[in-house]
């Protein structure tokens, strides 16, 4: 059976390669796909803030800063 850290290892590993197949095909766009890529890319983005360190999902208030900056605090153009 694997230890906790042996798992979150894994689970690295696999969002790396995950990422590596990401930009490979956003170096390779598709009329027809770049709709999907940019979406599927966004999500990935989500997904990486949100787990960075911790489960911000089920601890909300470690998301407070990060959603507080994209949403609330523009950045002027």
């Amino acid at each position: 059976m694997a230890s906790e850290d042996e798992a979150v290892e894994f689970l690295w590993t696999e969002i790396s390669k995950a990422w590596k197949d990401i930009a490979e095909a956003c170096q390779k766009p598709t009329p027809l796909l770049v709709a999907l890529t940019d979406r599927v890319l966004n999500f990935a983005r989500s997904i990486s803030v949100i787990y960075e360190k911790e489960d911000g999902y089920t601890n909300s208030y470690l998301l407070k800063a990060h959603l507080s900056s994209l949403f609330v605090d523009l950045i002027p153009l």
